[in-house]
């Protein structure tokens, strides 16, 4: 259960960033304007 719950983490943090990348970047500036 556990390593299916790692493996599950693994795949948000490499492909999720290369999908949303933009999105992700988008997130930080309006954050850093509030």
């Amino acid at each position: 259960m556990s390593l299916y719950f790692c493996m599950a983490i693994l795949v948000v943090i490499i492909i999720l960033p290369q999908n949303s990348i933009t999105g992700y970047h988008d997130n930080i500036k309006h954050l850093n304007r509030k």
